[in-house]
């Protein structure tokens, strides 16, 4: 914090500092000064990207969603902007959170479009394609993830049986969940594996009962 203090005393007008404070702000939980501090940057340098971007951020996480997509449109109008990208992937998490789908896909896509490796778009749609019932494109886009070598966490494991149940790859299902409850000891995930267990039993109750019939 000292640190953007004599920067801003060097430059009084450094939307980034100002940004930068907004940030260390929110992490100590002040965020009467942290939005102060963001919003004093965005009036600043109204057309910086990542300035906007950051504001945006903080805006979504604290469910103030209309507000964060007028930031995240700002971000992403700059000409200048080195990675329209990660806007685009922020705005796609916001909307989807705000419950809006079609503006998710709208932004997660276009994150892509901007840069194919924007990797933290691909788990995001990948749920969002599953929500609305097109579970081949979401496998698609979980495999990508997974090519990616990126963290594979509980919410990836738990949409991956998902998906894999959903397209009748009971083996697979099963796999993900095994490693869910392996990897993220937890009621709720040991639950989801006993499931994933019950189904396969029943899949191939199901199989031996048609091979005794042939």
């Amino acid at each position: 914090l000292e640190r953007f203090e004599k920067a801003l005393k060097f430059n009084p007008k450094s939307a980034v500092a100002y940004s930068s404070m907004g940030v260390l702000f929110e992490q100590i939980g002040r965020r009467d000064l942290a939005e102060k501090n963001y919003r004093r940057a965005a009036a600043l340098e109204p057309t910086k990207g990542n300035v906007r971007n950051n504001f945006g951020q903080f805006l979504c996480r604290i469910g103030r969603y209309d507000d964060a997509d007028i930031e995240f449109e700002a971000a992403l109008d700059d000409p200048f902007y080195q990675t329209p990208a990660m806007a685009a992937s922020n705005a796609g998490k916001c909307a989807r959170a705000a419950g809006r789908m079609e503006a998710a896909e709208k932004y997660l896509r276009l994150a892509l479009e901007h840069n194919a490796e924007t990797t933290e778009a691909y788990l995001p749609l990948a749920s969002l394609l599953f929500a609305r019932g097109q579970s081949m494109n979401a496998r698609a886009f979980l495999q990508r993830h997974e090519a990616s070598g990126l963290e594979q966490s509980a919410d990836f494991l738990k949409l991956a049986a998902e998906v894999e149940e959903k397209l009748g790859d009971a083996k697979a299902a099963a796999m993900y969940r095994e490693r869910l409850s392996n990897e993220f000891p937890g009621p709720e995930n040991a639950r989801s594996t006993e499931k994933s267990a019950s189904q396969t039993l029943n899949s191939s109750d199901r199989t031996n009962t048609a091979d005794r019939a042939q």
